[in-house]
């Protein structure tokens, strides 16, 4: 509080109390909330170590879309900014003034969540690069994949140098204008609603790979299956503790791997298909010789 008296300026420093911040307002989860929010930070990383596995057991990640990678990596980066903002009195500055560890820890199973997933599509990034296949495929020549692995590359340093300006941009607002001022309520909407029209096109690169592909490659289903999974629970846990600019992005995220999911099936039992009528087909050659050749032996 700064005052002046006849010229002279008093400063007086005020120390932030548990009501400054809605502390008293805190409410325990049930031991069904708090166990279902474990579980989900838990499963959402579990989601991904199927892919993780499948890249490295195959030695390769084809069939992987670098561009769903660097938009998912952004998108859980914007959403961590939103959420974490969005409660950082009511949640993270109750951990100074009030609330012990365990407390502390339970009132941020919500912001602990949204950590998971950019953490998630980080590694799995960085195993895109490290198992990347320089071997064309298809139509593809070997210029085209180089140029491919130089397009990755350069998606994975634009994320990088995004999530160093989001870093330092919502550090400055917060010590410059605070965390309720009109600048950064309006900084962080921005950051839900750019993760959001990230998360509408997330899956789409995706799914043209794996149309493209005719087959999901290193893409590991089981992880898809997981993820919806997930989408669901987090829809389910933060719709009435968060915006929509928060939980609707997992709705979308929702319907576009299930639209994937039943594509690699597809493929799966076409190429399964396939592979068997080949085989009948070679059988059948196999007889109509054979029967050929006693023909002409009689």
């Amino acid at each position: 509080i700064n005052a002046e008296y006849g010229g002279m300026s008093l400063n007086v420093t005020t120390t932030p109390t548990a009501n400054s911040f809605g502390c008293d307002a805190y409410v325990p989860y049930t031991p069904v909330q708090l166990g279902l929010g474990i579980f989900l930070i838990v499963v959402t990383f579990v989601a991904f170590i199927p892919q993780y596995f499948s890249i490295v057991r195959l030695k390769t990640s084809e069939g992987l879309s670098y561009i769903t990678i660097g938009l998912g990596l952004l998108s859980g980066l914007l959403t961590l900014v939103n959420g974490a903002m969005s409660n950082w009195d009511s949640n993270i500055m109750c951990c100074f003034v009030k609330l012990s560890l365990g407390e502390c820890l339970e009132r941020n199973l919500l912001t602990e969540q949204l950590f998971i997933t950019p953490i998630g599509y980080f590694i799995l990034y960085c195993l895109y690069l490290l198992y990347f296949s320089k071997i064309p495929n298809n139509n593809q020549t070997e210029k085209d994949k180089k140029k491919e692995h130089l397009y990755a590359s350069l998606t994975f340093a634009g994320c990088l140098v995004i999530f160093i300006i989001l870093s330092s941009t919502t550090a400055i607002l917060y010590y410059t204008v605070g965390v309720t001022s009109n600048n950064m309520v309006l900084y962080t909407k921005v950051c839900g609603y750019a993760s959001s029209l990230f998360i509408l096109s997330i899956w789409w690169p995706q799914i043209y790979v794996t149309y493209k592909l005719k087959g999901p490659g290193s893409l590991s289903i089981p992880m898809l299956c997981i993820q919806l999974i997930v989408s669901l629970i987090v829809v389910y846990f933060q719709v009435n503790d968060t915006e929509i600019t928060t939980w609707g992005p997992y709705v979308v995220t929702a319907i576009e791997i299930f639209i994937l999911i039943v594509m690699c099936l597809f493929y799966i039992v076409q190429r399964k298909r396939q592979s068997a009528l080949q085989k009948k087909s070679e059988e059948e050659d196999r007889h109509l010789l054979k029967e050929r050749n006693d023909s002409a032996a009689v």
